[in-house]
């Protein structure tokens, strides 16, 4: 499945660290992490979009908590939201 890491409101009082987020996701065990504006929208912001199987979802949550913290972090399914 593929996913991405949203760009919520509470990032407005921390930013959005693409590189800490994609380094936690690989530890975690995503695949094909990479950048993309959101729902593949020009003017939307860019966020850390990912592919893993469901079963790797607990590890990359930890992975996040442990670099990033995951206040105010959604993880959403991509196919759900993309046009």
């Amino acid at each position: 499945m593929e996913f991405y890491v949203d760009y919520c409101s509470s990032f407005d009082n921390h930013s959005y660290e693409t590189e800490k987020i994609k380094k936690a996701i690989q530890n975690g065990g995503g695949k094909n992490v990479h950048l993309e504006n959101k729902f593949g929208w020009e003017k939307e912001p860019v966020v850390v979009c990912f592919e893993a199987p469901e079963d790797k979802m607990p590890d990359i949550k930890a992975e996040l908590q442990k670099s990033v913290g995951t206040h105010g972090i959604i993880i959403s399914n991509k196919e759900l939201y993309w046009d």
